[in-house]
């Protein structure tokens, strides 16, 4: 899991920051979520983290996306088996 991504517009150019801020705006919830993922509030699961990653891709950047920090987390329970 990975805590919070305030350093993420850094490198981004002043052009695409809007429409790249909306974006994950959108694909995480809202603007309550997004800033609540942003500060560190709310972990990003493995899968977020990979959004975040596709979205900056799309702009055309290639650096790995800057996340504060992480930290280790166990799903427990049984899986889910179709049948």
């Amino acid at each position: 899991m990975a805590l919070g991504f305030s350093h993420l517009f850094d490198q981004v150019l002043k052009r695409d920051y809007t429409m790249m801020r909306k974006r994950l705006t959108a694909k995480l919830i809202g603007p309550r979520q997004y800033y609540e993922f942003k500060r560190g509030d709310r972990p990003l699961s493995p899968e977020q983290q990979e959004m975040i990653r596709r979205v900056v891709r799309s702009f055309g950047y290639e650096w790995e996306v800057p996340f504060d920090r992480y930290f280790q987390a166990y799903r427990f329970g049984n899986p889910v088996v179709d049948e």
